[in-house]
C-alpha cells in the first residue's frame, strides 16, 4: 500500500519548512547588518583619522609659526637695543 500524505503530515511539513527558512533567513540578515555596521564603522574611523591628521598638521604649523615668531622678536629686540644704543652714543 502507498503512503498517503495526510492533512496533518502536510501542515507539519509546511511548518518545518517555514521554521527552517525563517531561521535561515534571519542568519542572512544578521550577516548583513553585522558586514554594514562594520563598513560604516570603517568609513567613519576613516574620516575620524583624516581630522586628527589635518588637525597635527595644523598644530605643526603653528608651532613652526610660533618658533619664527619668537626669533623675530628677539632680532627685532636686538635691532631695537642698537638703535638705542646708536642714537644714545651719538
Amino acid at each position: 500500500m502507498k503512503s498517503e500524505t495526510t492533512f496533518v503530515q502536510l501542515v507539519e511539513s509546511i511548518q518545518n519548512a517555514h521554521s527552517g527558512l525563517t531561521a535561515q533567513a534571519g542568519r542572512a540578515v544578521n550577516i548583513s547588518l553585522t558586514l554594514r555596521n562594520w563598513l560604516i564603522g570603517y568609513y567613519i574611523a576613516e574620516y575620524e583619522w583624516k581630522i586628527i591628521r589635518a588637525v597635527e598638521n595644523e598644530g605643526k604649523k603653528s608651532r613652526e609659526l610660533a618658533t619664527a615668531l619668537k626669533e623675530s622678536m628677539a632680532l627685532l629686540k636686538e635691532r631695537r637695543s642698537a638703535l638705542i644704543t646708536a642714537a644714545v652714543t651719538g
